[in-house]
């Protein structure tokens, strides 16, 4: 088994500046000129949530390694 200091020295790290970023936020429902809430065309807000699910183990994980405690599943 690799001890850690081997598996850090394995494991690549990326690390980047971020000068600049930017999100588009909205809260409510769309805001359309006033002419085209007439129009026969849907309009709303589409939300996309993201979510952790149930942790999936490596099919490849020695005999007897569970899954850890502070996962919470």
């Amino acid at each position: 088994m690799r001890d850690i200091p081997e598996e850090l020295k394995a494991t690549s790290v990326m690390w980047m500046e971020i000068d600049e970023a930017s999100a588009k936020l909205h809260q409510g429902g769309p805001k359309d000129d006033e002419d085209d809430y007439s129009l026969p065309v849907w309009a709303g807000v589409l939300s996309i949530r993201t979510m952790i699910g149930k942790p999936e183990p490596c099919s490849r994980l020695p005999e007897g390694v569970n899954e850890p405690d502070y996962l919470g599943h």
